[in-house]
Order: C-alpha cells, then sequence, then structure tokens
C-alpha cells in the first residue's frame, strides 16, 4: 500500500490507487459519499475529484478504504478457505450473493452499513479461486420500502 505520507508528494498515484481499490470493492462515487458522510455543495464532485487526483484525499478516508481493502482480502481468504476444504471432501458449494444491502444485514449481520456490491466482489474473487458458483439468495428480503 502507499504510505499516508505519500499522498501528498504523489497524488495521482495515491487517486489510482484510491480508485482501484474503491472499483474492486465494488464500491461507487455515491457509496463513498454515504459510507463517508461527504457533505458540501456537491459531494459527488469531491468524491471524482479525489479520484481523478484534481484533490488530495483526506488522509482517514484513505485509511479507510485500505481497511476496507484488507477485511476483503481476509474475508476472500475465509470464504475460500471454508470453499476449498468442502470440495475437497467432495461437497458442492454454492456462494450465496445479495441483490441489496437489506438482503445481506438480514442474512449477514456482520456485513451491516456495507453495500451488497462490497459482498459480491468478495464473492467474484472466491469464483475465481475455487469455481464455486454465485447466485442470489432466494427468499423474501423486502425491506420496509418495499414492503
Amino acid at each position: 500500500m502507499t504510505a499516508i505520507a505519500d499522498v501528498e508528494r504523489m497524488p495521482l498515484e495515491v487517486a489510482a490507487l484510491f480508485t482501484a481499490m474503491s472499483e474492486g470493492m465494488g464500491l461507487t462515487h455515491k457509496h463513498l459519499v454515504t459510507m463517508f458522510g461527504i457533505a458540501g455543495k456537491d459531494p459527488l464532485r469531491t468524491v471524482r475529484r479525489w479520484c481523478h487526483g484534481d484533490r488530495p484525499i483526506p488522509a482517514p478516508i484513505y485509511r479507510a478504504i485500505e481497511g476496507m481493502y484488507d477485511r476483503l482480502d481476509k474475508e476472500v481468504d475465509r470464504i475460500e478457505k471454508r470453499v476449498t476444504t468442502a470440495q475437497a471432501a467432495g461437497e458442492t458449494v454454492t456462494l450465496t450473493a445479495y441483490r441489496n444491502e437489506h438482503q445481506l444485514r438480514v442474512a449477514e449481520p456482520e456485513f451491516d452499513g456495507l453495500p451488497a456490491s462490497f459482498h459480491r466482489a468478495i464473492l467474484l474473487r472466491v469464483w475465481e479461486s475455487t469455481g464455486a458458483p454465485i447466485v442470489y439468495a432466494e427468499g423474501d428480503f423486502l425491506d420496509d420500502d418495499e414492503a
């Protein structure tokens, strides 16, 4: 990872890494605005400027993205180990994805506050290494707005 001290010295490299990490975790600019409570006249523009290297990324936000990326790696390792162990025992494994944050929060509360796309990014990486298929969860997961 790029050291925090480098955030000011190498803004284009840092912006590119920040953008790649965010996108690799399934995070859109809108997700970043919501997750970090970016305020102001045009918060999406603020995030776009960070990602393009036009504005420095605040160190706490950069560290938070690094931390999330580390969490993604750990989750991939955890699920991958479980899948490969089951596959070695001859079991068929299917990975369950969720269409929205409500479904994810209900089924896997440890992901509360994260978009369903973050969880799907984890599953994609597990699929790449194990070949275990990904399917959407079945069942009634209506949230308050859909009920």
